[in-house]
């Protein structure tokens, strides 16, 4: 795989640029694995003012599930079919499974990457009527943790033997959404100074 992320952000093969509720400018792109758009990716205009909404649930219906997955929905106008006919090419001489390795849908905000997922080929939609209308939506990939084993050897898919850090158990198991995701560790969920056990008497 060949994505370009920041600083240059060479493999995205579309863009478009959008203001936050809360002031901040964002910035979603559509990258395409091995592409490289010398500084110059298309713009694209989107449709409507929630053209890019980023929500998070548990994985199943299982409200103690220990994963929460995000999935991010964006709604573009494709008058050339510029867009659509790529995906769609890409599922013609390939499988879903293509598509999702293929393109990948990015959220930031400058060069602070705020979310990364493969586009689903499944959450794609369009109106064929007007000003074509694309819905496309994006998966972070967290979901397919639910049923990986840990392994200790990914070449020889070896379970593990004897006693391993939780640090690196996370990190293997980040390892498969493909996204080269950071991990950010903490000694306390919360500030020590802002919970004292009250002085006996």
């Amino acid at each position: 795989m060949a994505f370009t992320f920041a600083p240059n952000w060479t493999s995205a093969k579309y863009r478009y640029s959008f203001t936050g509720d809360e002031g901040t400018s964002y910035i979603w792109e559509i990258h395409e694995d091995g592409h490289n758009n010398g500084g110059l990716p298309t713009t694209i205009d989107a449709s409507g003012r929630d053209n890019c909404i980023t929500s998070w649930k548990n994985e199943g219906e299982d409200e103690y599930s220990p994963l929460m997955t995000s999935e991010t929905k964006i709604s573009l106008f494709d008058p050339s079919l510029n867009v659509i006919n790529d995906l769609l090419d890409a599922l013609s001489t390939g499988s879903i499974s293509d598509v999702e390795e293929k393109y990948r849908l990015v959220v930031r905000s400058g060069n602070n990457l705020k979310w990364v997922g493969n586009i689903d080929p499944e959450g794609i939609t369009y109106e064929e009527d007007g000003v074509a209308q694309l819905n496309i939506t994006a998966t972070d990939g967290i979901g397919r943790l639910a049923n990986k084993p840990y392994i200790t050897n990914t070449a020889t898919g070896a379970l593990p033997n004897g006693i391993d850090s939780i640090k690196n158990i996370f990190v293997e198991l980040l390892d498969y959404t493909g996204f080269d995701l950071d991990i950010y560790m903490s000694s306390s969920f919360y500030p020590k100074a802002m919970y004292s056990l009250p002085s006996r008497r």
